[in-house]
């Protein structure tokens, strides 16, 4: 059957309409869990599937929740998923546990659309680069905000005003993709007003 048409762009609204229902875990160390919102769609022209991190148990990411306990006795072999993180890459997670990489493969989907990479030095581009080693076509989107995210990933702390003078971006380009940033979890901000300046979480 030939997979349904869909707006990439609508599908991965979707996704980050999701992640903000996202709750994070408690933790043992002074990291914050990203906001992860995941969106499957199949090629039978049912409507899309949706899950967050820890929407059904804490700490599940939203990959495993929509995989193995929303779909889990379902065939998915050409589907599509979309993550607004990169998914986890085999050897993050503990040993007894797959990534979700893996689980994408295992799984049959052939096409992953990715939001932004994960700047956890354990994930970054590992889980893309293994799910196109497996033969899966990973999408992304907007690469203005891919090339702006890999330059805020190399900065202690800094302004709106530094991150529009290094990347050239309008004022308004850059207040969203800093408030996206912000919103998936990968930036905190800090102060307020002319004063405000984004972290790194890491």
């Amino acid at each position: 059957m030939e997979r349904p048409r869909f707006k990439p762009r609508a599908v991965m609204e979707m996704a980050i309409k999701a992640m903000q229902h996202s709750i994070a875990e408690s933790r043992n160390d002074d990291k914050s869990s990203p906001k992860v919102g995941a969106v499957l769609v199949k090629p039978d022209a049912s409507p899309p599937d949706t899950a967050y991190r820890g929407e059904i148990r804490d700490g599940d990411h939203a990959e495993f929740t929509l995989l193995e306990r929303k779909n889990r006795d379902k065939k998915l072999d050409g589907s599509v998923l979309f993550t607004t993180l990169e998914p986890c890459a085999p050897g993050a997670r503990s040993e007894r546990k797959l990534s979700c990489a893996e689980r994408i493969v295992l799984a049959r989907i052939k096409e992953v659309w990715v939001g932004i990479e994960d700047p956890d030095p354990k994930v970054d581009r590992k889980g893309i680069k293994y799910l196109q080693e497996q033969g899966v076509t990973v999408q992304m989107l907007n690469d203005d905000q891919r090339a702006g995210w890999r330059f805020l990933a190399t900065q202690p702390a800094i302004s709106k005003a530094d991150y529009v003078n290094a990347m050239g971006y309008d004022d308004r380009k850059a207040q969203r993709h800093l408030k996206q940033f912000v919103e998936l979890g990968l930036l905190r901000r800090v102060g307020g007003g002319k004063a405000t300046t984004y972290e790194v979480v890491r």
